[in-house]
Order: C-alpha cells, then structure tokens, then sequence
C-alpha cells in the first residue's frame, strides 16, 4: 500500500523507538516534512525511474522516494536501524534496504540485483558529511556502468560551494574538477540547520549532478585522476614542485610545462579542467607515467 497517508514522521518514529543519531555515522535527521516534499518535487521523479538512497537513517526521506518512483534500493550503514526501518517502511512494498557500508560495497552486484530492469536510476540522498566526497566520487566512477543519470544530494553547503567553484579561487579543488568532467551541476535548495536533529553548525544545499556525455580527449583516465589528487595534495607548492614530485624529475617537468605554455610558477587551483587534461595526455603520450 503506498499512499501519503502511510508517511510516519521523523518525530514520531524517533519517539517511538527512543533512537538519536549516531556521530561517528555523520547522522542528521531531517524533521520538516515540507523540506523533504520540495526535494521530491525538484528530483521530478516518477514511476519509469529506479532510485538509490545513501544513508535512509529512520527512513523520513524513503517513504516519499517510495511514492514517487519505481524502486527504491536504500543502503544503510547502522544496523541498529533494522527494527526502525522494518516500521517506518512497512507500508511499502517497493523499498529494499540494505545493511552495508556504502563506501566498500559492490554498487554494480546490487543494482543487477535488484533493478532487474533497463529502467534508469538515480540517486536521493542526505550524504553524511564526513564521507561526501567518496561517496560522490564512487557515484561519478560508477555511473555509467550503473546506468546513473543523475544526482540529487543533500551536502554540506560548503562542500556545494567547492562543487560549484571557479578556478583561481581558494574554494577550486580536485573534486571541482572531477564534477565538471562529469557533470553539470545545479543548486536546487538552501537548507537551514535548523530542520534537523541534531542541527548542525553549518547550513546545508541540494545539488542536482546531471550525468553529460563525455566528450573529452583523453588517454587514460586513471592517469588524470592520480595526476588530480597528486597536484592538489600540496596545493600551496607550485604546479612545478607537484609535477616533479610526481614523475621524479624537476628538469623534465619543467620541460613538460613549457611544450603545454603552462607557466611553472602557477598553483594547483590556477589550472582549468582542459589544462590538466593536457597535461595527463602529454605525460601519457610521451610515457612518462609511473
């Protein structure tokens, strides 16, 4: 039976079963039913789409993704939820949940597996925010495979202002970079701290990622990926000093920089996405990766 007359709210269920959030889980329970309706209403999803909730917590936001999709495949950590997700779900014969980190597990098994379907898939998600840039960047990999075609999550509203941030700025960073190589990005909400429990320090934004076809000329992109984390390990050090620490050699680094007219006193956030592709074919093309 899936009708909104079904929906148990956040205050009811955590009364009910005397639960609080778990810190070292980075939980935070959303108690505005109207927050999580506009979330609903800006993922505009509908019965032809298949979605995967990280971290469903006591199941607030999962009743509605249950209304408004097809399926819903909800991966919780916190195995002391069970009971409370058996009932705050238990009018909802379209939701499986299971109990599983999501960073270690096998997100392609689990879709063939449950979405037995060529129906396309999306993830809804309140992510913790100590592991939301390796959930996003598990999510970027995987989607193709997965058939991912879009991401709408919940965040730290400074981790959103990095997703979104322009170069040169202190802000501008790896994972900027690896959003842009595979995405577009929206800002759908502002969210106040003051719509969960417990409420935390910062403010917090939807963000919509929308999956693009990749165009990019590229050789290896675990290439580029390692060259990525490695610049911007030591962001403060010139583009020079990283690349030399990363093929072991100042003088052919610096020759490298010069044939892409990249200027060695540069720093990390000074380079744009095309630039460090470049940079990744070069050092490709000419076999100088490790």
């Amino acid at each position: 039976m899936n009708n909104i007359a079904s929906i148990k709210s956040t205050l009811d269920i955590m009364k009910k079963f005397n639960i609080s959030p778990k810190k070292n889980y980075g939980q935070n329970f959303i108690i505005d039913a109207n927050v999580i309706s506009n979330i609903i209403t800006k993922a505009n999803l509908n019965k032809e789409v298949n979605v995967i909730e990280i971290g469903p917590g006591i199941g607030a936001l999962s009743q509605y993704l249950a209304l408004n999709a097809n399926k819903v495949l909800c991966i919780e950590i916190d195995q002391r939820l069970k009971e409370v997700l058996d009932y705050s779900l238990n009018d909802f014969d379209n939701i499986i949940v299971i109990f599983k980190d999501f960073l270690k597990c096998d997100l392609l098994s689990l879709v063939n597996e449950y979405f037995n379907d060529d129906k396309d898939i999306v993830v809804v998600a309140n992510l913790p925010y100590y592991i939301t840039t390796p959930i996003l960047i598990k999510l970027f990999e995987l989607a193709t495979s997965i058939n991912l075609k879009k991401i709408v999550a919940m965040m730290q509203k400074e981790v959103g202002q990095r997703l979104n941030a322009n170069i040169n700025t202190k802000e501008y960073n790896s994972l900027t970079i690896l959003t842009q190589y595979y995405t577009n990005t929206k800002l759908l909400m502002n969210i106040s701290k003051n719509i969960f429990i417990p409420q935390p320090k910062v403010d917090s934004v939807v963000i919509e990622f929308v999956f693009k076809k990749n165009n990019y000329h590229i050789n290896d992109e675990h290439l580029f990926f390692d060259i990525l984390r490695n610049m911007f390990n030591q962001r403060r050090k010139t583009i020079l000093n990283n690349l030399s620490n990363y093929i072991n050699d100042k003088q052919l680094s610096s020759k490298i920089l010069s044939d892409l007219a990249i200027n060695v006193n540069l720093r990390p956030e000074n380079l744009s996405l095309e630039d460090y592709l470049k940079l990744s074919n070069y050092i490709k093309e000419h076999g100088y990766d490790k």
